[in-house]
């Protein structure tokens, strides 16, 4: 239902390996690796007094604010373009179409077409084929949230006004007009915009959250990462970047809170490319493979107590502690995705 029918498949979290993967996988870590994230710590920064000053006047709604937060960032980076979650803008009201669609379609049993794939050829006429016109409504959603971006950011960037972001980069490089391959070119641009919301939005989301709830369960936590941003951090200004090196706590307790919980606690399926043999065990071509994040991140010999939220132990002799697995890495899955 998700890749077939709604159209989902063309992005790099759902895509099968092959050579439009790699076109895809090529482009995303050219804009958002490791190595040039910080051209996105302006959008960062921006974004959190927006937030900062949304959650002082009006700390009931944080969840609201929290999605607006992320959004803000997302949309910054990907577009240049200055959205919020509440906005009426075309992009953004058929991106939250599309991103429930996408999170129902994910819901096992949901759709009797995934357990009876056979059910795709009976006739749209029939009795319970609704969910075809479940898919064809956000496939059309879909496209038009590909592409009204991409032709506003293209605008903008043949008239000398675009902000900096990864799709006017892209932009920047696509082959001249006329060329046939500058079809595929856009069509990889309007991809990659998409999954860099679908893949950052809801998971950010969850995860602050997540982070909200144990402050509140644990304030001796709170306190201790609040007296080390005091002590750090100069009076009238927010923490930055280049505060990181010196919050060894708020660092602990970042990566606490990915071990604590995973939004995804057994990741994206993947499927091997070739038989292979793992501890004895034999797995032929075309498996399907679930990593079990959930149960790496609680398992008591690696983490003593798992189930108590300890900052602590990640630190060892002033420092983070090597001697333990990084949950922060294996939190966004495993395979070169």
């Amino acid at each position: 239902m998700l890749l077939e029918h709604m159209g989902f498949g063309a992005f790099i979290g759902l895509l099968p390996y092959g050579p439009k993967w790699r076109r895809q996988r090529r482009t995303f870590h050219q804009h958002f690796d490791s190595k040039v994230i910080s051209r996105y710590h302006p959008a960062m920064s921006h974004a959190s007094v927006e937030f900062a000053k949304d959650m002082l006047s009006s700390p009931k709604r944080f969840a609201y604010h929290t999605r607006n937060f992320f959004t803000r960032i997302i949309i910054k980076a990907a577009y240049g373009l200055d959205i919020s979650a509440d906005s009426d803008d075309a992009y953004m009201v058929g991106m939250k179409d599309v991103a429930e669609g996408f999170l129902e379609a994910t819901v096992p049993g949901r759709f009797l077409v995934d357990m009876i794939p056979a059910l795709k050829y009976v006739p749209r006429w029939m009795p319970g084929t609704s969910w075809q016109r479940y898919a064809d409504h956000h496939k059309k959603k879909i496209y038009e949230v590909k592409m009204e971006p991409f032709e506003r950011v293209l605008k903008a960037t043949g008239e000398g006004r675009g902000e900096p972001s990864v799709l006017s980069r892209i932009i920047d490089t696509l082959l001249p007009p006329e060329d046939p391959g500058r079809k595929e070119e856009e069509e990889l641009a309007c991809d990659l915009g998409v999954s860099a919301y679908l893949g950052g939005s809801d998971t950010s989301v969850g995860t602050m959250l997540t982070f909200i709830l144990l402050m509140a369960m644990y304030p001796e936590v709170q306190r201790r990462a609040q007296a080390e941003l005091d002590h750090f951090v100069s009076a009238g200004r927010l923490p930055t970047f280049e505060d990181r090196p010196n919050l060894l706590y708020v660092s602990a307790v970042l990566r606490e809170l990915f071990r604590w919980h995973q939004l995804a606690p057994l990741g994206l399926p993947h499927a091997t490319t070739e038989d292979d043999i793992y501890d004895g065990y034999f797995i032929p071509k075309g498996t399907i493979v679930v990593g079990n994040i959930w149960d790496i991140m609680q398992n008591g010999e690696l983490f003593p107590n798992p189930h108590v939220f300890d900052p602590d132990r990640h630190i060892k002799n002033g420092q983070i502690n090597q001697d333990i697995i990084d949950p922060i890495p294996p939190s966004f899955g495993y395979g070169r995705r």
